[in-house]
């Protein structure tokens, strides 16, 4: 029989209600974007833990999903993005951040390049969105990824995403997914440093979460490395001589909670490209390729939404596939026609 899953132990609480997936309506701006989003909860669980926004009029879409292990992880993603909805709009007093968030997507920004714009987003994420989930209380943690369409000042359409944790943005072009975020969690910190499986073979994805790899060479790298150093507490902890990729893709190590800087970046645009964000229900149970295979057959924003979650909770259920994970499940499109 194979090695039983830290996820194989989850086990749903006694007859909760179930979630039933919703979906806002799409929405086109002046700018002929066309947006939508969808999410469904955890079965057997009541609360669906993640968060979305979407903004036509602002270029702006956000994914928050709460974080598994802190309490009141569903009101830390929800007060992420009701920061978004309410604060940056409503302040009385314009700041710099506020001059981005709230800009139209077609609107020149003059006195911003892409350094500017970045700093705005991490200002807003740091100060806004982080301040509100820290200062309500109760230890809830939440991921936030956000990508924010403007225009520069020799009219080029510009794409800016931050994020912290594991939620991610896409971007698809004729045929094509990119993956514009990097996760902030151990594993992405572990592939980055040369994790190898243990055929010696160098891991640099999560397509097959089968893959293995042996405490003895993870304690080697652990005298000079902290990621090393955790995962090798976290295997003799559970007393693995070896673990896989499944075991461990869900340690985040950025979160709202504890104050830390979100990583940001800028991309170009283009008429035709979808702009995806997503939480790791979508990303765990489904790779890369599933996802753009996906988003292939789909015409607009709201189809595109839809098969996603369709796709990753039909996997999600699917307990003989390797990649199935039980989990909330979001995934928000905005096309720039």
């Amino acid at each position: 029989m194979p090695a039983e899953r830290p996820i194989d132990r989850w086990k749903p609480s006694p007859e909760p209600p179930k979630p039933n997936p919703f979906i806002i309506e799409k929405k086109e701006s002046g700018l002929k974007l066309d947006i939508a989003g969808t999410s469904e909860g955890k079965e057997g669980r009541a609360n669906n833990e993640d968060a979305y926004m979407f903004d036509a009029s602002r270029g702006l879409l956000c994914v928050a999903d709460g974080m598994g292990g802190t309490r009141n992880a569903g009101m830390a993603s929800k007060a992420a993005i009701e920061s978004l909805a309410t604060d940056a709009v409503k302040a009385t007093k314009v700041l710099k951040y506020q001059e981005i968030i709230n800009s139209a997507p077609d609107k020149k920004l003059e006195d911003h390049d892409r350094v500017s714009v970045e700093n705005r987003l991490k200002e807003y994420i740091y100060g806004v969105a982080g301040g509100r989930v820290r200062s309500q209380g109760g230890g809830g943690d939440t991921t936030i990824s956000l990508a924010k369409l403007w225009t520069d000042n020799r009219g080029r359409r510009q794409l800016s995403v931050a994020n912290l944790g594991d939620s991610r943005i896409y971007r698809f072009r004729k045929g094509r997914l990119d993956r514009l975020t990097r996760d902030q969690s151990l594993l992405e910190n572990l592939m980055q440093e040369g994790l190898s499986d243990t055929d010696g073979k160098p891991i640099v994805d999560d397509k097959d979460v089968t893959r293995r790899f042996d405490l003895e060479t993870v304690e080697k790298r652990a005298q000079k490395s902290g990621n090393f150093k955790s995962l090798s507490n976290f295997m003799k902890g559970e007393g693995m001589k070896n673990a896989s990729i499944e075991e461990i893709r869900h340690f985040v190590t950025g979160g709202l909670q504890h104050g830390e800087m979100p990583d940001t970046s800028t991309y170009d645009t283009e008429p035709g490209d979808m702009v995806i964000a997503v939480s790791d229900g979508i990303s765990d149970n489904l790779t890369d390729d599933e996802i753009a295979e996906t988003l292939a057959q789909a015409g607009d924003a709201e189809s595109a939404s839809k098969m996603l979650r369709i796709r990753a909770s039909m996997r999600s259920k699917d307990g003989t596939h390797p990649r199935s994970k039980p989990d909330d499940i979001t995934a928000v499109v905005m096309k720039i026609n």
